[in-house]
């Protein structure tokens, strides 16, 4: 009888492990897209209702008001760019990389945060406002542009003419194993971007940390930023979602 009891019992917890994979590998497609630029984007929503943005099978983007959005990169920045807008009447934001709307999504609970986002990718443009609620931001400008264009000043309209930033947030994501493009690291890059900063502003890079090669050009950044700016920090994030990332930051221009 005993035995006959244990064995009930282990075959209770098996069935209850079992339930647990299957609902962690539960993935339901909301939509997929064959982008020339992007390659395949994917939207899905887990067995928790959680929604996620993906680009050939990388998860680049979650649906903020989620749980796997906590204590994340997406969440890192979103805070730092919040800490810096307190307290301001007025705050502008460039952000070079929509994805699926995160980091806009949480900067919007202040008002008065402008944020101008440019993005190459008319398919993640299209999921961002059918699943990521790009629309209902409150105060932005989208540009759809090439932004390596249009920061060498390429396009014959600049929408980005004699502006200046608060923050530059580069959050350029590929869906490849790196991630990221090798001209986000170039140094006449970085240039371009400071131009379009305040002197006081705060340039962030948003950079994949998951291997050896790009831990060594982050770091490469890093010391570029040192002669530019009076005050810079990297931040090394691995969070619950087991993303690894260099949150890069640099304040107030030499």
């Amino acid at each position: 009888m005993h035995n006959y009891i244990l064995q009930i019992i282990f075959l209770l917890l098996l069935l209850s492990s079992l339930l647990i994979i299957i609902r962690s590998l539960y993935r339901k497609i909301l939509v997929c897209y064959q982008s020339k630029i992007s390659g395949k984007i994917t939207v899905y929503k887990n067995s928790s209702g959680e929604v996620f943005l993906a680009l050939n099978g990388f998860v680049q983007s979650v649906d903020p008001r989620l749980s796997k959005a906590k204590n994340t990169y997406w969440e890192f920045i979103s805070q730092k760019v919040l800490n810096l807008a307190l307290n301001k009447n007025s705050f502008n934001v460039l952000i070079l990389g929509l994805g699926g709307n995160t980091i806009p999504a949480i900067l919007s609970s202040n008002p008065r945060i402008r944020q101008t986002i440019v993005e190459i990718d008319k398919y993640i443009i299209k999921a961002a406002r059918n699943f990521f609620d790009l629309d209902k931001l409150p105060n932005y400008q989208l540009i759809q542009a090439d932004v390596y264009k249009l920061m060498d000043d390429k396009y014959q309209y600049n929408p980005l003419n004699k502006k200046t930033f608060d923050v530059v947030i580069v959050d350029l994501f590929i869906g490849t194993i790196d991630n990221v493009s090798p001209q986000s690291s170039d140094t006449n890059f970085i240039n371009q971007i400071i131009t379009y900063l305040k002197p006081s502003g705060t340039i962030i890079f948003n950079r994949p940390n998951v291997n050896c090669d790009m831990h060594d050009v982050n770091l490469k950044i890093m010391e570029q930023l040192k002669i530019l700016f009076q005050i810079t920090e990297i931040v090394y994030i691995e969070d619950s979602n087991r993303y690894k990332n260099s949150v890069i930051l640099a304040q107030a221009r030499r």
